[in-house]
């Protein structure tokens, strides 16, 4: 729960972040910073070594699914399931996601593969894209492989999509300034590096909102833990300890008294948090 009351530090450091331009940031080493430009890859494209043709994308995430046989009696049905690295097989191909290691903003590098890129958008699936032995493949929005089709699948058909990330789009990046190069900023326990397709005032808002969400995350997630632990402790300890004898006999149902001490211990954590921020 601590952990999530820091999300407001990690915020109060950003809005205090060096907002600066690829060619001029003379702003001391391993600070955080805002950076706004076009975001590129230099000129190098990536696919998925398979179907696509390669273009210049940030990031492809190739998702490849199964038609499979229920093997429940919840699941009789056939469905559709994902395969990745972990349950394929060596006749079947997986999902996989393709980083562009020369991704840049302005003049500075970026390390794609730790940065967390804005969502990936499914493309189409078409001449200009799909290479031209795989046309015959695509169905809509999927390439399709087996003996049913994409409207009446049979088990063991698989079909596949790509969502990609493009390049060449104006964003905003936040992270630490290393160089030539803006790498992970680390803030106490949490850790920054994101890449926004936004102005830096855009940016911000939307940082906000998802260290809100993840602050209410860890409340929730802290608050059961220590409603269920303290329910656990009142039954443990009835032999040494009258909990009857408390005000009002909130001691006679253990499961108020538990919500009554998860309230006081997350006020007296967002106090905490408001005098030190």
């Amino acid at each position: 729960m601590w952990i999530g009351e820091t999300q407001d530090n990690l915020l109060l450091t950003v809005r205090n972040s060096y907002i600066i331009n690829s060619i001029n940031h003379a702003v001391p080493s391993h600070s955080l910073v805002s950076l706004t430009d076009i975001v590129t890859t230099d000129g190098h494209k990536i696919g998925d070594n398979l179907y696509l043709i390669p273009g210049n994308y940030l990031q492809v995430n190739r998702i490849v699914e199964k038609y499979t046989q229920g093997n429940s009696e919840d699941e009789q049905e056939p469905y559709w399931i994902e395969i990745v690295s972990a349950n394929a097989t060596e006749s079947t191909i997986f999902s996989v996601t393709v980083k562009n290691i020369y991704t840049k903003i302005g003049a500075l590098q970026i390390d794609a593969n730790k940065i967390v890129f804005p969502d990936s958008k499914p493309i189409n699936l078409n001449s200009e894209t799909i290479l031209p032995q795989t046309l015959n493949k695509v169905a809509g929005d999927y390439l399709f492989f087996g003996k049913g089709t994409i409207e009446s699948p049979m088990v063991g058909d698989l079909r596949i999509y790509y969502k990609v990330v493009p390049s060449n789009v104006q964003a905003t990046i936040l992270g630490g300034l290393e160089g030539q190069k803006i790498l992970p900023f680390a803030s106490g326990s949490n850790q920054l590096y994101r890449l926004y397709f936004s102005t830096h005032g855009e940016a911000l808002k939307q940082l906000e909102s998802e260290l809100s969400s993840k602050k209410w995350d860890w409340r929730l997630q802290g608050g059961l833990s220590m409603w269920i632990g303290f329910i656990f402790f009142i039954f443990l300890t009835r032999p040494v300890y009258d909990w009857t004898s408390l005000p009002a006999g909130i001691g006679n149902n253990p499961l108020i008294l538990a919500v009554i001490f998860v309230l006081v211990t997350m006020t007296l954590s967002m106090i905490g948090m408001n005098f030190l921020v």
